[in-house]
């Protein structure tokens, strides 16, 4: 299962850092039921009050298509 984590900082794929789930996004992929766990940085003091997804920004919310095509155009890159 894929981890969408928020937070404020460049990152990269494959980078550790503890997280806390804070809602599921169910998503379609090709039409398959695909969920993302939805998360945010465990230690970061800026979402140590966001308990649940309604309290993130809809604005970041809205980004989230952005990086699902993203971790397709990864996932299709792995199979060649």
């Amino acid at each position: 299962m894929d981890v969408l984590v928020v937070f404020d900082t460049p990152s990269f794929s494959g980078y550790l850092m503890e997280v806390r789930p804070i809602g599921l996004l169910e998503m379609l992929d090709q039409g398959v039921k695909d969920p993302k766990v939805l998360a945010v940085a465990r230690h970061n003091p800026r979402y140590h009050e966001v308990h649940n997804y309604t309290q993130i920004y809809p604005h970041l919310l809205g980004r989230s298509h952005i990086i699902l095509e993203f971790t397709k155009t990864l996932k299709a890159n792995a199979r060649k």
